[in-house]
């Protein structure tokens, strides 16, 4: 009993000391803001020790290939904060204690679907703002601007599929993983159609249009939830 209550604590340092360090770094580097670093130091803790080097290993990857694909934006992006890495990390950080505590290693799949939605919508997103034709809207398929709300360019398409294989192979190139990454991505920009927005309608004068509480950060925590939602209950 020692020993595993030994091994537990060195597990929660060494979960500590990794995320420190990677939360760290992106703070000097201003991929996080100070509470965004926080927030990341508590998921990638939560996680290493929950879920092991497997589930860390997924988490990191989607964390560095984000940061990577960012440089290559059009628009520069600000710092994320502890909202935003809590709408792409909590579902995956709440599956990881499911798993701990069950042992069910349908969980494994589950955690990796839910990596998988985030690194396909990231992916989708950065790779897809590059592409030199109009994206298509997915309500009625015509051509929008890029950074429309709902468009969808083949690049981003193709970026999403890769996205998510990318993820699935983490787990044997689980099918169910590729499908919930891409089905999740598709569903973030359909939500995005509702997202809240700023209108402008005088120089002077904004009006909020869209569902109010529908913001960027809840777009993405409701299509990790809603895919995860359907392969618990399906599964």
């Amino acid at each position: 009993p020692t020993a595993t209550f030994m091994g537990s604590i060195m597990d929660w340092l060494l979960g500590l000391l990794i995320s420190g360090v990677i939360a760290f770094v992106a703070y000097r580097r201003n991929r996080l803001d100070r509470a965004g670093a926080y927030s990341a130091v508590v998921v990638g803790t939560v996680i290493y020790v929950t879920g092991g080097w497997l589930f860390t290993a997924m988490m990191l990857f989607f964390f560095a290939s984000a940061n990577v694909l960012s440089r290559w934006s059009k628009e520069k992006s600000s710092p994320r904060n502890a909202r935003q890495v809590l709408a792409n990390g909590g579902v995956a950080t709440l599956l990881s204690v499911l798993f701990y505590l069950t042992n069910d290693s349908f969980y494994i799949v589950v955690y990796a679907s839910s990596i998988a939605v985030a690194t396909a919508d990231t992916w989708a997103s950065e790779l897809g703002a590059l592409s030199p034709t109009l994206p298509r809207h997915l309500l009625n398929f015509q051509p929008v601007p890029h950074g429309t709300d709902g468009g969808v360019t083949w690049i981003g398409l193709l970026a999403s599929i890769a996205g998510a294989l990318s993820i699935s192979l983490f787990v044997g190139g689980s099918l169910i993983v590729l499908i919930a990454g891409v089905v999740g991505s598709l569903l973030d920009s359909l939500f995005g159609v509702f997202q809240v927005k700023p209108k402008t309608l005088h120089e002077a004068t904004k009006k909020l249009q869209g569902i109010p509480w529908l913001t960027n950060d809840m777009v993405n925590f409701l299509s990790q939830v809603v895919v995860i939602t359907v392969l618990l209950i399906t599964g």
